[in-house]
């Protein structure tokens, strides 16, 4: 394909479109392990939405390597540090040198660009939506793991040590400002809880717990369809094999906003999930506000299949899909008492602190998931130290 600007080399090269929203580009193959092998030159409109790209403070390349079974991923952002304008003023170019943080998995490398500005008044922030039908990581071999494999038997014990002791832990964890998630939270009261701004009396505060859909007993449709993707054009995806998302999981509400939990083994390539009322994509972690539309229609198994989108509808066991509705929500007027703290409880497993100013909360965390968080972070930097010898 053409382009009717210069490029910063001879590679891969995108177009972002602006209304869409969209990237577009010939797919790209990239080597498992390789560092700073490959680079991808963008293009984009000079103005978007009143605003010149060119004057935006920041572009970072937010991107996720994600295995074929979607059971590991490796999250990383790249700043662009070579923003500059085609020969005829009109459009915004920039590259993405592809490091070895994106290209450790084998699978797909999904990707969504932002734009930021901190000096306009109001800040602004454009992105693209998140592209997983570009990029992909081709299998390779290399010993990465050879440091690791070296203390396998360290890491286990200090991970076995740690579990016999995790009822007697109390691990505190901190978190600052309006609007926060308290991750792997426990039923338990808040340890402590303040206004971090100036001069902010009387501050409420609201605690919300999370609602989790979790579709890990849904069971893909052995005979199910298959639809090729065609942007939103497809077809036949009823074909007799669908259930509607009210039927599978009945206490969910219109209006609910819900937290996708999927891990199901043997679905194929994916984990995504794609809501046929609403024309949505519900990926696993994410939070989606229901609607009475998705609701009374289908939903399916939503992913990239070697190089080809594909969407399969999908079945469930006999019992119905599990869901943990919100908690009784909680509000305080911080600074409060010792004993109007030892009121106030966070929930299990997230919590959701939402208030009128900035405030800074200490919380007691799930001790098995934070031994284990810390366990793979640390096999993690032993990887990238590796890499790098």
């Amino acid at each position: 394909m053409a382009h009717l600007h210069e490029v910063k080399d001879e590679g891969t090269h995108y177009v972002i479109d602006k209304f869409a929203k969209k990237v577009t580009g010939e797919k790209l193959k990239v080597t498992q392990y390789s560092h700073n092998a490959e680079i991808v030159t963008f293009e984009i409109p000079r103005f978007v939405e009143g605003h010149d790209m060119m004057n935006s403070d920041v572009v970072r390349v937010h991107y996720t390597n994600i295995s074929k079974n979607k059971k590991t991923l490796n999250k990383g952002v790249y700043e662009v540090d070579d923003k500059r304008l085609s020969e005829d003023g009109n459009t915004v170019l920039f590259s993405w040198k592809i490091s070895s943080q994106g290209t450790q998995i084998d699978g797909i490398l999904q990707f969504s660009v932002w734009f930021t500005y901190f000096s306009d008044a109001p800040d602004f922030e454009w992105g693209t939506e998140t592209n997983k039908c570009l990029i992909f990581i081709v299998a390779s071999e290399k010993n990465s793991d050879a440091i690791v494999q070296e203390y396998p038997d360290v890491l286990d014990e200090w991970k076995n040590d740690l579990y016999e002791q995790k009822d007697a832990l109390l691990i505190k964890c901190t978190a600052t400002g309006e609007s926060i998630v308290l991750k792997d939270s426990l039923e338990y009261p808040l340890l402590a809880l303040s206004p971090s701004g100036e001069n902010v009396p009387n501050t409420e505060v609201k605690l919300l717990g999370g609602n989790y859909f979790n579709i890990n007993n849904v069971i893909p449709q052995d005979d199910g369809v298959w639809v090729q993707d065609n942007g939103f054009a497809m077809s036949n995806y009823y074909n007799g094999c669908w259930t509607t998302l009210g039927a599978l999981c009945p206490e969910l509400r219109d209006g609910d906003e819900v937290y996708l939990n999927f891990e199901v083994e043997n679905a194929g390539p994916t984990i995504d999930l794609y809501l046929f009322g609403t024309q949505r994509d519900w990926i696993p972690g994410n939070s989606l506000v229901i609607t009475q539309a998705d609701l009374d229609d289908a939903f399916s198994i939503y992913g990239i299949d070697g190089e080809t989108t594909v969407y399969k509808n999908i079945i469930v066991s006999k019992e119905p899909i599990p869901f943990e509705p919100y908690k009784e929500p909680q509000t305080v007027t911080v600074p409060c008492s010792e004993e109007e703290l030892k009121e106030i409880r966070t929930y299990y497993p997230t919590t959701t602190i939402v208030a009128d100013g900035e405030v800074t909360v200490t919380y007691a965390t799930d001790t098995k998931n934070y031994i284990d968080n810390k366990l793979k972070a640390l096999e993690n930097r032993i990887k990238e130290i590796e890499n790098h010898l």
